[in-house]
Order: structure tokens, then C-alpha cells, then sequence
């Protein structure tokens, strides 16, 4: 009687190894695996895609606009800033302001301040916002200080009222003509508060202290003297203060007696006056009194 019987495993894969064909599947498997098992390299989208074509685009931009003025080629500057403003990005803007406002052309720094003016809400006045108050170079500061001063969005403001306490009397100064222009009672507890940051450092005879003081007297309608006189005025008023008509200004009362301006001890009766002092090597040579008096 026959049985049959079945085959050992080992002995089918050694079957399949001598004939050659376990070979091949083995380096099938083999590569199936490795494909498998090596993690797939996502492709770029299209945001990533924009993106590193907006990085290069500010680039060559940047570059195109540092170029430009330095060989004072408005017209090349001009394109270049019309590419920065569009774009509008944080990026964007950082090229725009350290390249086009470093005091190299007056031309190209009228032309960006005109451009920036217009820049949509967003990223890019957002970036104004943070320039105007942390560049490092007072003339940037002073320019966006001037652009800001046109937008009505807050953060602008508050970037221009932040700039009224700068360290730099230039750009106070912008701050203040920006302000008077505005008209806006908003502004006078911040006016107020920057003089008295000038009376506690002995500067309440400055030119800043003095064109505060203006200010105030032109928003609010009534002359102080110091910024206590002006906080006792103010404070109960403010809320619902309704400024004297024109040509009736009021004369406050204040607390400190004003001399008139006085030069060397003469009485200067004028309003412009400009002073000029010759320093030069002559004037240190001392004239011989005449032996006559009388002559």
C-alpha cells in the first residue's frame, strides 16, 4: 500500500534555491521592502513655493535698491520700491526701511515715505509701527514717524505718542508738529506727561518743553506754565472739555512768573529772532583803548 507523503518545508526552499527561482524572489522581496520602508520626501506645496519665490524676489530687490542709490539712479530705486511695497511683508518692509531710509538720497527717502503713506493694514503697518519706534537711527524714526502720522489705524498713533518720550529731540519734535496737526484732544495727557519728564530732568527751558507748551496752548486753548498747572487744569475737564472758540483763546494762570526773553541782559521785544556769534580767530585779538577816551 502506497501513501503519499507530504513534502518538508526545508526541503521546498531547497528546491526553490537550486533552481534558481527563491534567488529571484528573495531580491524582490528585498527591493519591495526598501521602498517601503524609506519614508516618502513630501513635495513642496504651493505656499512653500510662493514663499521662496517671494524670499528671492525681496532679495533682488533689496539688492536692486542699494544699487540704485549708490550709483543715484532714481528711476531703477523707484522700480525697486514699487516691488518692496507690493509685496508688503515683514521681510519686505525691513529691506525697504535699513536700505531706502539710511540717509543716502533725499530723493528716494520722499519717494518710499509717499509709497508707505498708502500701505495697506496688515503685516507691513504692523512693521512700520515696530520700525518707527526701535530703529536705531533717528532719521528713520523721524520719516516713519511722519508716515504713521497720516494713517488713522491705533497702532499707528500709539507708535507716533510713543515717540513723543524719544530720546532724540528731533524726533519729539515731528512728533509734536504731527500732533498739532491732528487736532486731537486725545493727545494732551501724553503732551502733558512729556513735559513733566522735562521738568524732572531740568529741561523745562528747552526748545522741546517750550513747542510742548504751544501745543498744548493750540489743542486745548489755554497757556501753563509747568505740567502741574496743566494736570490740576486738565484732569476734571477732560472728559467732556469743549475748546474756547477761535480767537478767544484763554490766558491761564500760572504758577511760575515769566520774564521776558532776555539777551545779555537786553530785553529781546521780538518773537524771530536768530543770533549770530563770530567765533572766528579775530575776534580773539583785543583792540588797544585810544589814549584820548574822548575819541
Amino acid at each position: 500500500m502506497s501513501h503519499a507523503h507530504c513534502s518538508h518545508p526545508a526541503s521546498r526552499s531547497s528546491a526553490l534555491r537550486r533552481s534558481g527561482v527563491g534567488a529571484f524572489c528573495v531580491a524582490i522581496l528585498t527591493f519591495l521592502a526598501s521602498v517601503w520602508l524609506i519614508p516618502a520626501t513630501p513635495a513642496l506645496g504651493g505656499n512653500e513655493r510662493s514663499l521662496e519665490a517671494s524670499t528671492s524676489d525681496i532679495s533682488r530687490a533689496r539688492s536692486q535698491l542699494a544699487g540704485a542709490i549708490q550709483k543715484d539712479r532714481f528711476d531703477e530705486a523707484s522700480r525697486a520700491v514699487d516691488e518692496l511695497v507690493k509685496d508688503g511683508s515683514k521681510k519686505a518692509i525691513d529691506a525697504l526701511v535699513q536700505v531706502g531710509l539710511g540717509g543716502q538720497s533725499y530723493g528716494i527717502e520722499r519717494y518710499i515715505g509717499s509709497k508707505l503713506v498708502g500701505i495697506p493694514a496688515g503685516e507691513g503697518l504692523d512693521r512700520l509701527c515696530y520700525l518707527a519706534n526701535k530703529d536705531k537711527r533717528s532719521s528713520a524714526r523721524i520719516i516713519l514717524t511722519l508716515v504713521l502720522s497720516t494713517r488713522s489705524e491705533s497702532n499707528a498713533y500709539k507708535a507716533v505718542l510713543t515717540n513723543l518720550y524719544d530720546p532724540d529731540d528731533s524726533v519729539s519734535l515731528t512728533v509734536i508738529e504731527a500732533l498739532e496737526k491732528k487736532d486731537d484732544l486725545g493727545s494732551v495727557d501724553h503732551l502733558i506727561e512729556a513735559l513733566a519728564r522735562q521738568e524732572k530732568v531740568g529741561r523745562s527751558g528747552t526748545l522741546l518743553a517750550y513747542e510742548i507748551r504751544k501745543c498744548l496752548l493750540k489743542l486745548v486753548g489755554e497757556d501753563f506754565k509747568v505740567s502741574a498747572d496743566w494736570k490740576n487744569f486738565w484732569e476734571p475737564r477732560k472728559k467732556d472739555y469743549k475748546r474756547p472758540p477761535p480767537g478767544k483763546l484763554k490766558r491761564g494762570v500760572t504758577s511760575v512768573k515769566r520774564d521776558p526773553p532776555a539777551f545779555f541782559g537786553m530785553e529781546v521785544a521780538a518773537k524771530n529772532v536768530v543770533f549770530l556769534l563770530d567765533v572766528s580767530g579775530s575776534m580773539e585779538v583785543v583792540d588797544d583803548l585810544p589814549e584820548d577816551p574822548g575819541d
